[in-house]
């Protein structure tokens, strides 16, 4: 077994399929190849009071806002924190 797809248990149509995929996509770019490519943050992303980035930076995530739980709203008004979508940009993570 010196290939990766002389491994036990691949079909050999699935074997024959990665292959040609491989040849065909060689040298294309990423997204040419059907891949998505790495998230890169929204440079025109409004932020908002609660956000500590932008949507889509690296290294951050999406979560309900502590200020309205979640509900984008307080007391009938838009909640401050959030700007009314109920969920903030928060790093992950940690040192």
């Amino acid at each position: 077994m010196s290939e990766q797809h002389d491994r036990p248990g691949a079909r050999p149509d699935q074997t024959a399929q990665r292959d040609q995929t491989a040849q065909r996509d060689a040298g294309k770019p990423r997204a040419d190849r059907g891949e998505r490519p790495a998230a890169q943050p929204a440079q025109d992303a409004p932020i908002a009071a609660g956000d500590e980035a932008r949507p889509g930076t690296p290294g951050t995530g999406e979560v309900p806002c502590p200020e309205c739980d979640g509900r984008g709203r307080i007391d009938g008004r838009p909640c401050a924190h959030c700007g009314g979508s109920g969920r903030i940009v928060q790093a992950i993570g940690g040192a």
